[in-house]
């Protein structure tokens, strides 16, 4: 097969060079601009890109089968009061089928002020209605859809999802964590499965079109590798994708082996490993730090026994298979992290990661470093969700150990290797705006104030962390995340240099281009 000669005006990592060749699906060589000419004649495509050449920008922590799934409903996200949220749930019911139901994401707990989210705002709109908070972590439920979905009957969960009862005893209509929110969702009526398939397309299209080459995938879940397969059968699968699936307590109660993986991989997408969960979220109370909260909340694990999370990390270490572990405050942290040393002393060569990291006090920054595990974290929770002045729901919940919040540049210091990602629908997948927030510590496209700006990282650490650290999170650094002869050809091009750009700047660039597996798609 001939090779194909991609010009740039820089390639990121080579001082000097203009030009990667690459042969099928791998990079064969990096060359000079006195060598431009003669490669040229000798491959058999020559393709000018322009801008600066970077490794496969690749997104470490994404749900684009989730985030296509919400967006069935309605976009809640610029919602900032009650009134607005009637207004929009008013509007939008008109718009929908007699019968359906009024589904919405990207709902704001802060709408409440200092308490927590109730359905009273949603009586009247004559139809069930699931709202699903901002973090993916709750639903807010209206009296009918309480009703048919049966939530009086819900079963007791011993991970921490329950719906939330007021003094009285009586139903808020909140719904949190993972099985009960799912059990509410076997009463709404499915969507087309074509329909969703499509739907996830045009999320992917998107995220490619905006620099991105990969992710890691953390919601294997349901048909969702079916809809992978289908778009990479159909040739609408424009990323690499390394899926992982969820590993629950109500799964280990059921006896559901960790280990053995989901049949079936194409050419751009696989089953890598698997994902777990210590605890929930700050916000809506069910994170696990190391003493209460402000309201008396987030004090235990989503394992009744946390030993017993550690007893798989370490049957799935044995079996060569990789971890990602949700931990969001300091006790979960701490746990993940000793879990993890002592499978990676054990099985040194299975690589394990800590997704989030919220809330990391210094004893937790120190025991990441030492553990071997790579953090994952997504900056732009930190400025998309977080107030500088500690007016939202997050920090009037930590008080003083808001400063303990995303701590990057503490990490780094402590030579933990960093991944940076979205969490999309959570928060934009555009790696360009996490970047710049990553360096600004502050929402820098609207302005304000920066919220620990100590914590702030270079341009060029943000750049490396979506590039090699996102390989050495997922163990494939031999064939991703540099430019260099039999690496996978996986590009991103964008307009100008990002690694000594400011985060305005950042802003201001421009995806020119990506190329997955050798193949090449303008942005």
């Amino acid at each position: 097969m001939t090779a194909t000669l991609f010009v740039a005006d820089a390639v990121h990592g080579h001082v000097g060079a203009r030009g990667v060749v690459v042969r099928e699906n791998r990079i064969t060589a990096v060359v000079g601009d006195r060598e431009l000419r003669r490669v040229g004649t000798t491959v058999g495509e020559v393709i000018e890109l322009g801008g600066h050449v970077y490794p496969g920008f690749t997104d470490a922590h994404s749900h684009p089968s989730l985030g296509a799934g919400l967006q069935r409903g309605v976009d809640l996200s610029d919602v900032d009061d009650l009134a607005a949220l009637r207004s929009v749930l008013s509007d939008a019911v008109r718009e929908i089928p007699p019968g359906e139901w009024l589904l919405g994401w990207g709902l704001s707990y802060g709408l409440w002020d200092d308490d927590q989210p109730t359905s009273a705002v949603l009586r009247g709109l004559g139809r069930p209605v699931a709202l699903q908070l901002f973090d993916c972590h709750a639903l807010l439920l209206d009296e009918e859809a309480v009703r048919v979905a049966g939530v009086e009957r819900m079963p007791a969960f011993g991970s921490g999802a329950h719906a939330v009862r007021d003094e009285r005893g009586a139903f808020t209509g909140l719904v949190v964590e993972e099985e009960a929110m799912d059990h509410v969702r076997l009463a709404i009526p499915p969507e087309h499965p074509a329909s969703r398939t499509d739907r996830l397309g045009r999320v992917l299209a998107a995220m490619a079109a905006s620099g991105l080459t990969g992710l890691h995938v953390m919601d294997a879940l349901g048909d969702s590798a079916e809809q992978y397969d289908e778009l990479e059968r159909t040739g609408r699968l424009p990323l690499r994708l390394k899926l992982h699936r969820w590993y629950t307590p109500a799964l280990a109660a059921a006896g559901v082996d960790p280990v053995d993986p989901p049949p079936g991989r194409g050419r751009l997408w696989h089953h890598h490993g698997v994902k777990l969960f210590l605890d929930g979220t700050v916000d809506n109370g069910t994170a696990w730090l190391s003493s209460p909260d402000l309201r008396g909340e987030s004090t235990g694990s989503t394992w009744g026994d946390p030993v017993e999370y550690a007893r798989v990390v370490q049957r799935l270490a044995a079996a060569g298979v990789p971890t990602a572990t949700h931990a969001i405050g300091d006790a979960a942290i701490l746990w993940a992290a000793d879990t993890i040393a002592r499978a990676h002393a054990a099985h040194p060569a299975v690589r394990h990661r800590i997704e989030h990291l919220e809330v990391t006090s210094p004893a937790a920054v120190a025991a990441v470093g030492r553990s071997g595990a790579v953090a994952s974290v997504q900056p732009t929770h930190c400025t998309r969700f977080v107030a500088a002045d500690g007016s939202d729901n997050w920090s009037r919940r930590l008080g003083d150990r808001r400063s303990h919040g995303w701590r990057l540049r503490s990490l780094a210091a402590s030579g933990t290797v960093l991944a940076l990602g979205s969490d999309f629908p959570i928060a934009p997948f555009e790696p360009l705006g996490i970047l710049a927030d990553a360096v600004s510590r502050r929402c820098t496209a609207r302005g304000g104030e920066a919220v620990s700006p100590l914590e702030a990282l270079g341009a060029d650490e943000a750049v490396l962390a979506y590039t090699v650290g996102a390989a050495l999170a997922a163990g494939v650094e031999h064939d991703e995340g540099t430019i260099a002869p039999g690496r996978l050809a996986d590009l991103s091009v964008f307009d100008g240099d990002l690694s000594a750009a400011t985060p305005e700047q950042l802003l201001t660039r421009r995806a020119v281009a990506t190329v997955v597996d050798g193949e090449f798609r303008r942005s």
